[in-house]
């Protein structure tokens, strides 16, 4: 099982959000390293995830976590190029959501969790994985 695999089963056993299982995802989807920020004028802190890139103009640079076992949007962020949703119910008898998502080739891919944001995080991390794989990846 793969880091990705891995992260989509702690995703399908999550009950709520969960900020480390998010700053986990940021490092395996994005790579980079985790520092973790004082929020302005509070005690607060927060992850941010270090990068370094040719991409990035500034070189090095911080940018916030995404918030994909919280937030739909940023859930979505995680689904691969050319992927579509293809589901999202609730199954009211188990208090869960599942999400499909359709590849190329007719390839479905699917999760169950306990939120939307968590199921549709598993189910873009199972893609992930799959593509990893099909390109000789153990991700």
């Amino acid at each position: 099982m793969g880091l990705l695999e891995e992260l989509a089963v702690r995703c399908e056993a999550a009950m709520e959000p969960d900020r480390d299982l998010e700053t986990e995802i940021a490092v395996a989807v994005h790579g980079g390293e985790i520092v973790w920020k004082q929020a302005n004028y509070t005690m607060e802190m927060y992850p941010a995830r270090k990068y370094a890139s040719a991409d990035h103009a500034g070189g090095f640079g911080n940018a916030p976590v995404d918030t994909c076992t919280t937030s739909l949007d940023a859930a979505m962020s995680l689904i691969p190029d050319h992927w579509h949703t293809r589901l999202a119910t609730e199954d009211r008898h188990s208090h869960s959501w599942r999400w499909e998502l359709r590849g190329g080739y007719g390839i479905n891919i699917g999760a169950r969790a306990a939120t939307p944001a968590l199921a549709l995080t598993a189910a873009s991390l199972r893609a992930r994985h799959a593509l990893a794989l099909s390109k000789g990846s153990d991700t």
